[in-house]
């Protein structure tokens, strides 16, 4: 049932009826299942090389466009990207609009990132989250420039061991990195005028994120008129706390991108770091948490029960119903998981802390509203966080791009040669991520 708002069909009719025209076409003929699910393969192409502009704008220091070349190949070959871009679905459009409102971002064209985010929320309305985000790193610049002006020389003096986490040595040099401490730091300072600093620190942060404040507050609007965030059938879309989504969430990362995960280096300082006794305070605070998370907010949505198609059906049928006890012992494999996660964002200066809670606070708002357990919900994020960590070794990239094309050729094929009936449904069912 269509719950979302009309920018695939708007944008396929803005596409399709100028192409049909051109080729002499009729209006009606262009409006088929083949033309349709080409709008896809568009948006598709238009994948690979916002990624890679991404990549290169990120880690432009490194001169690495070889590996950049081949990390934009393989992630625009996300299995739960490129098994619908033959389908007739919002995903590959919604995350085109996405990323290139990032890489405008990045290019410092705001304004013109803001209008391309409102044609995102056209194509899904939880991409008013990634509009949150574009405004967190507007205000976390901002910040940063703040914090280098206000500290003048001193900062340019001090060293990034003095500041951070000694893991942030491997960062490349002369990417000073201003931590919340720093911040905190400053502020608590007694320098003249502080207050008034404060005040013109908050205009240049309004100031500079105006446009997305603006489509953040008309989607407030919206969603008060609309009474909700869903459009047209809302039985089966409502909002909740479902917590262990992030646990998910972290489970498809460390499978997609196990080559930068799960390495034995990884898995040796891992258990190493035991060797304190504040690691064991800190994974008792982790495993308690998540126990509780996991204990209380747990839901399990109709539809991951009932639909065979899905392949969250048979996850959840095979490995979380096994047992009722599965789901807390996968704890410690959670626990490694985000330690893994938030290390590979130690190599950047630019994933300081200030990013990673922006970043943190629109996953957590992405993922656990959601009741049902839907993969492609986890696109987006997926994506941010895999173009965010620096390109590993032509190893790990070959590894990672062999991974998703196994699974593309698993997915397809079963798609493909293993169709199904329902017993109270003549139509034929095909299995889908």
């Amino acid at each position: 049932m269509i719950t979302t708002l009309p920018g695939l069909y708007l944008m396929s009719v803005g596409i399709l009826v100028p192409v049909g025209k051109a080729l002499g076409v009729e209006t009606d003929n262009v409006c088929s299942v083949l033309w349709l699910r080409s709008v896809n393969l568009l948006f598709a192409i238009g994948n690979f090389y916002i990624i890679y502009a991404i990549m290169c704008k990120l880690h432009q220091k490194e001169k690495i466009e070889p590996k950049i070349i081949i990390t934009a190949l393989t992630l625009s070959l996300l299995p739960l990207l490129f098994f619908f871009n033959f389908l007739y679905y919002t995903d590959v459009g919604s995350t085109f609009f996405v990323l290139f409102m990032y890489l405008l971002h990045l290019q410092g064209n705001k304004a013109l990132a803001s209008l391309v985010g409102i044609i995102a929320i056209m194509f899904r309305q939880t991409n008013i989250i990634w509009v949150v985000f574009m405004a967190g790193l507007t205000a976390r610049q901002v910040i940063v420039d703040w914090f280098k002006e206000k500290s003048g020389s001193d900062y340019q003096r001090k060293s990034i061991k003095e500041h951070s986490n000694p893991s942030t040595a491997t960062k490349p040099s002369g990417d000073s990195e201003v931590t919340l401490f720093q911040i905190v730091k400053l502020l608590s300072k007694p320098p003249q005028n502080k207050k008034l600093d404060l005040i013109y620190l908050i205009f240049r942060i309004l100031k500079s994120s105006v446009c997305n404040i603006i489509i953040i507050l008309g989607f407030l609007v919206f969603v008060y008129v609309n009474q909700g965030i869903v459009v047209g059938d809302r039985s089966h879309h409502t909002a909740g706390l479902n917590f262990p989504q992030l646990f998910y969430f972290i489970s498809f990362t460390s499978v997609f991108a196990f080559p930068y995960m799960v390495t034995p280096g990884k898995i040796y300082n891992f258990l190493t770091s035991f060797s304190k006794i504040s690691s064991y305070v800190k994974a008792l605070i982790f495993v308690t948490i998540s126990f509780l998370l996991i204990h209380y907010f747990t839901y399990v949505h109709l539809y991951t029960l009932s639909d065979n198609r899905h392949y969250t059906f048979y996850i959840w049928s095979r490995l979380y119903s096994r047992h009722y006890l599965v789901k807390y012992l996968l704890i410690p494999v959670y626990m490694y998981s985000y330690w893994s996660f938030s290390t590979l964002f130690n190599t950047n200066s630019h994933t300081d802390e200030i990013w990673k809670i922006v970043f943190s606070i629109c996953l957590i708002a992405a993922t656990v509203p959601q009741k049902l357990l839907e993969f492609r919900y986890f696109i987006i994020p997926y994506l941010i966080f895999r173009l965010n960590i620096r390109p590993g070794s032509w190893v790990q990239l070959w590894t990672e791009a062999m991974l998703y094309i196994v699974v593309n050729f698993l997915t397809i094929y079963l798609f493909v040669n293993k169709p199904f009936k329902w017993e109270n449904s003549p139509d034929v069912q095909r299995f889908i991520w």
